[in-house]
């Protein structure tokens, strides 16, 4: 079994709209650092054969507080260790969603992240590499109760 370690864009969420949405009316997990909002979408068009999700089943963003990181150079080095843990960890939900499904997360740090990336001087991908693998996990615990359901 060979394991995509890759980030494409395709697998990027862009657009204001897209997040809004997502915030708005998704599930959510928390952990110490991290917190993930994400949200399934079926296609319920049984009628027409062509599939109306295109590109990758599962897309990802990250949101970054301007008001508590207010430096863009802190806010684009805690996007980076995201993406990174992310991308080393996307294996996880691997092969888990149908063909006519769809997950949207965006993942954000908590109140105690932002004030441990805030305070730390050397703040580590090891700290969020953990959380987000925890959250994939319970992402993952969770797709199979619903497919199940």
């Amino acid at each position: 079994m060979d394991i995509n370690y890759k980030l494409p864009k395709k697998e990027i969420l862009r657009g204001f709209r897209i997040y809004s949405k997502i915030l708005h009316s998704s599930i959510n997990f928390s952990c110490n650092n991290v917190r993930v909002f994400f949200k399934i979408e079926k296609d319920e068009d049984k009628i027409n054969k062509t599939p109306k999700f295109r590109g990758s089943p599962i897309k990802f963003g990250i949101l970054i507080s301007r008001k508590k990181i207010p430096k863009a150079v802190k806010r684009n080095r805690l996007k980076r260790l995201i993406r990174e843990a992310y991308r080393l960890n996307k294996n996880i939900l691997s092969g888990l969603l149908a063909n006519d499904m769809k997950l949207s997360m965006i993942f954000s740090l908590t109140d105690i992240g932002y004030e441990r990336f805030i305070n730390t001087k050397n703040f580590k991908l090891q700290l969020i590499l953990e959380d987000i693998q925890f959250l994939l996990k319970k992402i993952k615990k969770y797709l199979n109760k619903e497919l199940i359901d």
